[in-house]
């Protein structure tokens, strides 16, 4: 994680964060321990959260496990209808880490609340189907814009 932002905070980039999920994911985790490596303007912080000191229950790796297209179609719904699950969590946590890194709150548990709010108050839900909406296929062939 450390190697990797000081890359990219050598190749230019001012702001971002690497996420390593111990579990072998791609992206922070609530099935155990998470390491991240901020780089903000050459400075580079290296942690790892958990998702008990988050705030957020630990879950089995299965409890957050996808599927084929159709499946991870109904899993996305059920997220943004704002049943509280593991797969949720995962989901708000990943959003407040990016919404910290893009500097729009001030910390953590800022972005855990905010996220949480998007989803409850049906604002991602929202958007998701303007942008199906949006790039139906139906719509592209009408707007003639690809």
């Amino acid at each position: 994680v450390k190697v990797m932002a000081e890359a990219f905070s050598r190749l230019g980039y001012t702001r971002g964060l690497v996420i390593y999920g111990q579990d072998c994911l791609d992206e922070a985790s609530v099935t155990g321990p998470t390491d991240l490596g901020e780089f903000i303007d050459g400075r580079i912080s290296v942690r790892t959260i958990t998702p008990e000191e988050v705030g957020l229950p630990r879950a089995d790796v299965r409890d957050i496990s996808g599927g084929g297209p159709q499946e991870n179609a109904s899993i996305i719904r059920q997220i943004l209808s704002g049943e509280k699950n593991p797969r949720r969590d995962v989901v708000v946590l990943n959003a407040a880490l990016s919404l910290k890194t893009a500097g729009k709150v001030g910390d953590l548990t800022e972005g855990l609340r905010l996220a949480g709010e998007t989803i409850d108050s049906g604002r991602a839900q929202r958007l998701l189907d303007d942008v199906i909406n949006y790039t139906s296929v139906e719509d592209v062939y009408e707007r003639k814009t690809f």
